[in-house]
């Protein structure tokens, strides 16, 4: 099983002014045979941790840190999708 996903959660807080707090997370994982491509993700994206989750058959790159995923992995998705548009609809990456 291999995932990849954006999570956005809301929690009840004794520590917010609002009595709530809200975590962003992006996450990949993968079968634990592929841990060298999972570590490879922290090296590339410079940010993130890997955990074994709980089945020890998985593991998992996760980045937290707002700043992290704002600055670092959201740039790389919306530099996939332009150079994909381009490709497509352009033809320009064959002059990149």
């Amino acid at each position: 099983m291999k995932v990849a996903f954006f999570f956005v959660g809301i929690s009840k807080s004794k520590f917010s002014k609002t009595g709530y707090s809200v975590e962003l997370r992006f996450s990949v994982s993968q079968h634990s045979k592929d841990h060298i491509l999972i570590n490879s993700l922290t090296n590339f994206f410079k940010c993130g941790i890997i955990m074994k989750m709980g089945n020890k058959s998985m593991v998992e790159f996760r980045v937290s840190s707002f700043k992290n995923i704002m600055e670092t992995v959201i740039p790389f998705f919306f530099f996939l999708i332009n150079t994909h548009y381009m490709e497509q609809n352009l033809g320009l990456c064959r002059f990149l």
